[in-house]
């Protein structure tokens, strides 16, 4: 008796032992028991932090979705689409299509909404679902907001081309936009006619400018200086000469003043980039120019002297002599302005006609510390650089990397003036 009652205790108590261990083990909304996660991460080492992250986010996510209402899930969306900068443009388009009253009108509103709001998630780098779309398919949001008409005009007038023309509406002086580059400034030792001032040759980036298509013509001098300090005022299409730097950079302020544009003289690097065109030739039409492209070398000559009789020699009789005669130069000066080829930029008249004085300082030696960008040779001085030669110098002065130098209050007739602008109010360029 005493075994049985031993035996039937030890049953129960293993019995009631087992109860336990199937409460405390039992699985919770059918997910598996703890031991089992511990076992199984133990079996597979190889799982990745990453995997378990992925399965707790959802499983928060699916509690989330039980225990909100649906009105406050789109209030939830509303505001994660706000911080991830996606735009929500499909209330007006739905409102329009309610106005109307017409059906088909509303749906086609609804569907171009659905797309549009698409094309915009893509932008910020998101599906509609919230998934990681394509690097190659994100696009700036600020790129999206310039897709339209007024973005598109916009983009395209801030960014002049090369060729583009602006026209000065007081004188009607043209200007061709340059666009911004490299060049190797100066001339190699074996240039026929070179100077020592023109090395050494070194590279010179510039901005892009706009730069006069012509010389500044005694008309348009004249409407803004109200005056024509030309030798020979021989009509408003020539370029005003008699010009000194000094001059030069007054009717630049001049031009100006009271608008929203501002004119200078050209740099020394730009005025050879601009006669340049790209070439790398001694003249912008090759290693040789002729009198149907440029006006220089111009023969003239002085008119016949009188003659006046000495005093009467010892013999009784009269010689004659020579007197000088006022310099009056028939059949010379300059041509009118564009009366040659352009060269590749649509610039006229960069080799010959007049100097043209330039921005900087004359330094012979600047060449060899000159900086590479943008370079120009400020300081205080008395000689300025000018560019291109005359009507009346040899073809070996109109060479692209030739430098002349003057005192900038020296005037003649074979100096004169272009400008370059620098406002841009591309709104304005006409191609």
């Amino acid at each position: 008796m005493r075994t049985a009652a031993s035996s039937l205790c030890l049953r129960l108590l293993l019995l009631l032992i087992g109860l336990v261990l199937f409460v405390l083990c039992k699985p919770a909304d059918g997910r598996q028991p703890a031991t089992d996660t511990v076992t199984a991460k133990a079996a597979d080492s190889g799982v990745k932090a990453a995997s378990t992250a992925k399965v707790k986010k959802t499983k928060i996510h699916r509690k989330t979705r039980k225990s909100k209402p649906r009105a406050t899930r789109r209030v939830t969306a509303k505001k994660q689409a706000a911080n991830s900068g996606t735009i929500q443009i499909s209330t007006p388009a739905v409102s329009v299509a309610k106005v109307s009253g017409d059906k088909d009108a509303k749906v086609a509103a609804n569907a171009t909404a659905n797309t549009t709001v698409s094309a915009m998630n893509n932008a910020t780098g998101k599906d509609r679902r919230g998934g990681t779309v394509a690097p190659t398919q994100a696009v700036p949001a600020r790129a999206a907001a310039l897709a339209g008409p007024a973005g598109a005009a916009g983009a395209l007038a801030a960014a002049p081309k090369a060729g583009d023309r602006w026209i000065e509406p007081r004188t009607g002086m043209a200007f061709r936009y340059i666009p911004a580059g490299c060049f190797t400034m100066g001339s190699p030792k074996t240039e026929h006619g070179r100077e020592r001032d023109e090395g050494p040759r070194h590279k010179v980036c510039v901005s892009g400018f706009w730069i006069g298509e012509t010389e500044v013509t005694q008309g348009q001098w004249t409407a803004i200086m109200e005056d024509n300090p030309s030798l020979v005022k021989n009509g408003d299409d020539q370029p005003v000469d008699m010009i000194s730097w000094g001059m030069a950079k007054k009717y630049a302020k001049a031009l100006g003043a009271g608008g929203q544009e501002t004119f200078r003289l050209p740099t020394e690097a730009e005025w050879e980039y601009a006669c340049r065109a790209g070439t790398t030739t001694a003249y912008s039409y090759g290693d040789a120019i002729t009198h149907d492209q440029a006006s220089f070398d111009k023969p003239f000559v002085l008119p016949a002297q009188p003659l006046e009789p000495r005093r009467k020699s010892r013999s009784g009789g009269h010689h004659p002599v020579q007197r000088r005669a006022p310099r009056v130069w028939p059949n010379m000066h300059t041509s009118v302005v564009g009366s040659f080829p352009a060269n590749a930029y649509g610039l006229y008249d960069m080799h010959g006609n007049l100097w043209e004085w330039c921005e900087d300082l004359y330094d012979a030696g600047f060449y060899s510390r000159s900086p590479r960008e943008n370079p120009v040779r400020q300081g205080e001085g008395q000689s300025r650089v000018m560019r291109g030669g005359s009507w009346v110098t040899r073809a070996e002065s109109l060479r692209s990397a030739n430098r002349g130098h003057g005192w900038s209050d020296m005037r003649t007739a074979f100096y004169g003036l272009r400008l370059v602008r620098l406002a841009r109010p591309a709104a304005e360029i006409s191609h």
